[in-house]
């Protein structure tokens, strides 16, 4: 692996379980947005899903209520621990999506991504955007940050020293697309937030 690429991702790992203790904030805001959107998405009941970088399980519990048999992982072991704590009936599993074999996990009919490829570099970005693609049969929902920054997602960009500027001003159909993805709807949560429906080209 190269030294640069696995210097972010470690970065990144040690962020994430630093920062865990704002998350519960952070739930209390995002919450009705995911409901929300899923809302409006409205998408077949009964489908598998498997949650990326799951954090808390926030999205996760969200997709599990409309009905859906829910998967979610994450590196972040005291991430994960209030996840299960709070959704038991939902399986969580640690496991570093930068190492994940796609023989570890099974395909899913969704693949969902919330809040995590601002703070990926493009080449980490490009990574898990794959491998959402390998993984699904038929959607990849992707939540992030829109042009629009209120005080709490300052200060996570902050602790995080994030990419979010970047990630703002990045063509998404080119970024998406170089994964095999296409996007077949885009549409704002909140002032602050943004949904990208995707299906494999």
């Amino acid at each position: 692996m190269d030294s640069q690429f696995a210097t972010e991702r470690n970065r990144i790992k040690s962020v994430f379980n630093l920062a865990s203790f704002i998350y519960p904030i952070i739930e209390l805001s995002l919450i009705p947005y995911y409901r929300k959107t899923l809302e409006r998405l409205n998408l077949p009941v009964n489908l598998n899903v498997l949650d990326f970088a799951t954090g808390t399980g926030i999205l996760a519990a969200e997709f599990y209520n409309r009905g859906h048999s829910v998967g979610g992982i994450d590196f972040s072991p005291r991430l994960l621990k209030r996840a299960k704590r709070k959704y038991p009936q939902i399986m969580f599993d640690e496991i570093d999506l930068f190492d994940l074999d796609l023989s570890d996990v099974e395909k899913a009919d969704i693949v969902s991504l919330g809040y995590l490829l601002h703070g990926l570099s493009p080449d980490l970005r490009k990574v898990i955007l794959q491998k959402a693609a390998d993984l699904t049969t038929e959607y990849v929902i992707i939540f992030d940050h829109s042009n629009h920054m209120n005080w709490l997602t300052k200060f996570i960009e902050f602790l995080e020293g994030s990419h979010y500027k970047e990630f703002i001003v990045s063509d998404k159909n080119k970024m998406f697309g170089n994964a095999g993805l296409k996007i077949i709807d885009e549409f704002n949560v909140d002032d602050f937030g943004y949904c990208w429906l995707c299906v494999k080209k």
